[in-house]
């Protein structure tokens, strides 16, 4: 079993001093990873659960980073829409080449229409595009000129290193309960990132938290 910690780059604890003295206290007590959450803006009418501040996710990670040896460097999770997903796996591939091979990918949909709205990205289509992303990150993390041609993105033959230190790919983690995705889970990653479940109890059973039997249900895992 492993322990991770969530740092504090949002809410009232949010500062800069305060996010590297937690990631490097955690790393010497042992702990396997830290993690961040994503959220670029939001309704004001949240303020009074996020705080009026939120680092951004990959740059957050990036700090602490540079002043960590060992801990892994998680994202739980990303929003996938709410950045071009060039732009999202040069960062990722650049946060795991200067890190050593720490980064774990964790991903989602979203679920804030508002946030969505103010990003100018489709809310309806999140999954689709989702998808996508997933699928575009990994061509450029694996192919020497990668090319894709799809429903939202269309590129052509590119120079895209650094690829990521971990290959084929860091480990991309999806996040979410809904049947989207578990069935996003299934096809694309190697771990999935349920919120508000017991591992025993009134939640999930340990053996209904597994990817390999989200995969016996959803044949067809994107390799």
């Amino acid at each position: 079993m492993e322990f991770g910690v969530q740092l504090p780059h949002f809410g009232p604890l949010v500062s800069g001093k305060g996010t590297l003295a937690l990631a490097q206290r955690a790393e010497a007590l042992g702990f396997d990873a830290v993690w961040v959450s994503d959220h670029i803006v939001y309704p004001a009418t949240f303020a009074e659960r996020f705080g009026t501040a939120v680092y951004e996710a990959i740059t957050t990670l990036t700090w602490v980073g540079a002043v960590t040896e060992r801990i892994r460097l998680g994202t739980a999770v990303l929003i996938a829409p709410y950045r071009n997903p060039l732009l999202l796996a040069k960062q990722l591939s650049t946060l795991d080449d200067l890190s050593g091979g720490r980064t774990i990918v964790g991903v989602g949909a979203g679920w804030m229409e508002e946030e969505f709205a103010a990003l100018g990205t489709s809310f309806a289509e999140r999954g689709a595009i989702t998808n996508e992303h997933l699928q575009v990150m990994r061509i450029l993390w694996q192919d020497e000129h990668p090319t894709h041609t799809g429903e939202h993105y269309q590129f052509p033959p590119l120079c895209a290193d650094p690829r990521t230190a971990q290959q084929p790919a860091p480990p991309i983690w999806i996040g979410g309960n809904s049947k989207p995705a578990l069935r996003r889970a299934a096809r694309f990653g190697e771990g999935w990132l349920p919120i508000w479940h017991a591992p025993t109890g009134r939640g999930f059973s340990p053996a209904e938290l597994s990817v390999e039997r989200a995969r016996s249900h959803f044949p067809g895992r994107h390799m």
